[in-house]
């Protein structure tokens, strides 16, 4: 079975099972759909190479916000 994959990323400093080690991740339609070895032969429409000093956390979800990063140069709250 061949999975249809949006875009790869490929780390060799990956956070996986508690472990940093070499991965290809994959994910199609915004989800993670593979975790493999990072020389799988992964196809995607993008491949990310993240440099040697960069860690990939799979997952991770950035929650945090703060009200300047929506604030116009007049002070009032814009939509990005």
């Amino acid at each position: 079975m061949s999975l249809s994959l949006d875009l790869v990323v490929r780390a060799r400093r990956t956070a996986v099972g508690g472990t940093l080690r070499p991965c290809s991740v994959g994910v199609s339609a915004g989800r993670i759909a593979a975790v493999e070895p990072f020389d799988a032969a992964l196809d995607a429409a993008d491949v990310a190479d993240l440099a040697p000093d960069e860690v990939l956390l799979p997952g991770l979800v950035e929650t945090t916000c703060t009200s300047t990063s929506l604030a116009a140069p007049n002070g009032r709250a814009s939509r990005p």
